[in-house]
């Protein structure tokens, strides 16, 4: 992500966290850059003088309290994350008509897609 992108990001799910109680999930590139907004977004709370409504921040997320009294928990999170279809075993698709797709890698590390169709 560039510098832009991130700053943009996190001044926004600053401002709406800070103004209303609500839940925010970001999903960024790599792990390095979910922890990195993350942290621009607290830096941006803190900027904004709301250092004693950070209620709660780890690598993951950040718990403030709202101007409105509300909690907001924004959360962020790496978005390559690799699913086994081992969870799928004994699945049934409640829509038959819709593929359920899934990754897995291989031995040599590249990665196949598939899907656990319908009928």
């Amino acid at each position: 992500m560039s510098t832009g992108r991130v700053h943009r990001i996190a001044i926004f799910a600053a401002a709406i966290a800070m103004s209303q109680g609500l839940e925010i999930v970001i999903f960024s590139p790599a792990r390095r850059a979910s922890r990195k907004l993350l942290e621009r977004i607290t830096e941006f709370v803190r900027l904004l003088g709301f250092d004693d409504r950070i209620m709660e921040f780890n690598q993951e997320q950040l718990r403030v309290r709202s101007l409105s009294g509300k909690t907001s928990l924004i959360r962020s999170f790496p978005s390559k994350v690799s699913v086994s279809s081992n969870i799928f075993v004994g699945y049934t698709n409640p829509y038959p008509h819709e593929p359920v797709y899934t990754r897995e890698h291989s031995q040599k590390g590249k990665t196949h897609h598939g899907f656990l169709g319908g009928q």
